[in-house]
């Protein structure tokens, strides 16, 4: 069994649905062992379903680097190597679909959406300025790049799992654009699409 990240719940949003403040520290300790327990024996559940497909990811992932078979069933005289014909159509796309949705620079356009906090209308100046705060925190959190490797995610194996944790600054806050491996992933496989999961673990 992996090493599992803690990811924190928000709190806020429990307390309000709970009507009451949670915590885990007053929980008694057999409450504690079933939800680990769940939480283990889910994860180990979508180890067991997706096994194929863990299986077919990792062959993907290897042929993008180019990495030949430990062992492969193949005859005798053929070699046992890569050609970078994958590689080279994973990044065609990624780059393609990079292109075409950074082309413009910058990649949004800020408008006017009701009163400001006075409950006056928008000006211009302010309108350039949230754009200008966006555009900040898109480049501190260095979105462009993983953008990028997301996509190649995407070219490769047909999906992308991210993460968009809150990262707060002495100098800027925003929200972070983390892509995570889907091999070292885990959710409920009996949903028809991974978003519908009532949980998601990373190693």
């Amino acid at each position: 069994m992996p090493q599992l990240q803690l990811i924190s719940p928000n709190l806020d949003e429990l307390n309000r649905s709970l009507g009451a403040t949670f915590s885990l520290q007053q929980q008694s300790e057999e409450d504690k062992d079933r939800l680990r327990d769940e939480v283990l024996d889910k994860i180990q559940q979508c180890e067991n379903r997706m096994t194929s497909f863990y299986g077919e990811w990792n062959e993907t992932a290897n042929s993008y680097r180019m990495i030949p078979r430990a062992q492969g069933k193949k005859p005798t005289g053929l070699f046992n190597s890569k050609s970078g014909e994958t590689n080279r159509a994973i990044n065609t796309l990624a780059t393609t679909w990079f292109r075409m949705l950074t082309a413009v620079d910058p990649m949004f356009e800020a408008v006017a959406h009701g009163l400001n906090e006075k409950g006056q209308p928008m000006t211009q100046e302010e309108i350039f300025g949230a754009e200008q705060v966006l555009v900040r925190q898109l480049r501190a959190s260095d979105y462009k790049r993983k953008l990028l490797k997301s996509l190649r995610s995407v070219a490769g194996f047909g999906t992308v799992i991210v993460e968009e944790p809150w990262v707060s600054r002495a100098d800027i806050e925003y929200t972070d654009f983390n892509v995570r491996s889907l091999l070292l992933s885990f959710w409920d496989p009996s949903v028809p699409e991974i978003k519908e999961s009532d949980f998601i673990a990373f190693a």
